[in-house]
């Protein structure tokens, strides 16, 4: 069976640990034998546990982090993830919902009609689009998005709304090269109460693109 290099390992592992998926035993196989790569999942985990940790909302909601008997994370860690904890701790007063993490359940469609805002200076216009269907978990929902036109390197919140104004968290995105990403929001809002989707600046107050979600059909 053919081995799996070190950038397929880092970013499969990285999408599992997030989620809080185990970890297959070929990816396993390459960590044991990759120090490097051992390295990174220690301090991915770490960062799940800092942005769960950031909300108090998130203990209420009996989450907890992956992997939390693995060894603490390198002496360097706090400067590579300061600005997701910075963030993350200054928007705690306001969080009402805790970042859900688990694997993807039933999935239902909904209809929503795209539209962006311009970031503020002289930034490209970052385009919002969903990417599939919705998907619906007793903890939250995940929301597959497309991005493009994010500044290489830049941060972003992606935020939920819904009908009355009332946000939620649901992660960060940040493109290296600024190429266009697909990525999932993973809120604890319900699926039936998302109204909006927002992109905020790295400030967390203003938003540069949004799209607003259609309340799903019955009967």
């Amino acid at each position: 069976m053919a081995s799996v290099s070190c950038r397929e390992a880092r970013a499969e592992m990285t999408e599992l640990l997030m989620l809080g998926q185990p970890l297959p035993w070929r990816l396993n196989r390459h960590l044991a034998e990759c120090d490097e790569c051992g390295r990174e999942r220690r301090e991915i985990a770490e960062i799940a546990d800092v942005l769960g940790r950031a909300d108090p909302a998130v203990a209420e909601a009996g989450w907890r982090p992956p992997h939390d008997d693995l060894p603490g994370p390198s002496p360097d860690l706090g400067a590579r993830i300061g600005r997701q904890v910075a963030t993350a701790r200054r928007r705690r007063n306001r969080r009402r919902a805790a970042l859900g993490l688990a694997a993807a359940a039933a999935i239902a469609a909904i209809v929503i009609l795209p539209t962006t805002l311009p970031a503020s200076g002289p930034a490209s216009v970052v385009a919002l689009s969903r990417d599939g269907s919705m998907i619906q978990h007793s903890w939250g929902t995940e929301v597959p998005v497309a991005l493009s036109g994010l500044e290489p390197g830049r941060s972003y919140d992606m935020v939920t709304e819904d009908a009355t104004g009332r946000r939620a968290p649901a992660g960060s995105v940040q493109s290296p090269t600024g190429q266009p990403v697909h990525t999932r929001m993973v809120t604890s809002m319900n699926r039936d109460a998302i109204a909006t989707l927002l992109i905020m600046d790295g400030t967390g107050a203003t938003p540069v693109a949004r799209i607003p979600v259609s309340p799903p059909t019955t009967g």
